[in-house]
């Protein structure tokens, strides 16, 4: 007696995202509401899509944007370092230079592209600094023997 349901689809296309540009924390007890869709919650991402407009969403939609190709490795460092970056502050630590120096170019590139527009050298400049420094990073874990081990 079970009846097969229909695929439920989304009936529109989302733009790709380009590069993930901030994170904003509302408070401990979530006091923000999604741009994209209006639930409540705490962190809130900008990020740039491949129309060239600055969007903005929580995790849970921002899980829904495609991403475009070759960003999904540079949006999700991106995404990590401004974690970093509030981890740090909430327990009053040092943060890595390595996170430092892409939470700064992510800075950089979104004050670039508010004030210049989008370009695709500027996009792929950023992608090549966010992910020369994850080369860094991982070279100086590989060194000091963090590096994981794979079984």
């Amino acid at each position: 007696m079970s009846a097969s349901r229909p695929e439920i689809k989304a009936s529109a296309k989302l733009p790709a995202i380009v590069a993930i540009l901030r994170r904003r924390d509302s408070g401990e007890f979530g006091n923000a509401n999604c741009p994209h869709c209006g639930a409540d919650g705490r962190y809130v991402y900008t990020f740039l899509c491949e129309d060239g407009l600055v969007r903005g969403a929580m995790q849970g939609c921002l899980k829904l944007f495609p991403r475009a190709k070759n960003a999904h490795h540079a949006a999700r460092l991106v995404a990590e370092a401004f974690k970093r970056e509030q981890e740090a502050r909430e327990n009053n630590r040092p943060l890595a230079a390595w996170w430092k120096a892409m939470v700064a170019a992510a800075q950089a590139f979104q004050a670039a592209v508010e004030t210049e527009g989008f370009s695709r050298d500027r996009l792929n400049a950023f992608y090549i600094e966010v992910l020369d420094w994850e080369r860094k990073r991982q070279a100086w874990l590989s060194k000091k023997g963090y590096t994981r081990k794979r079984w």
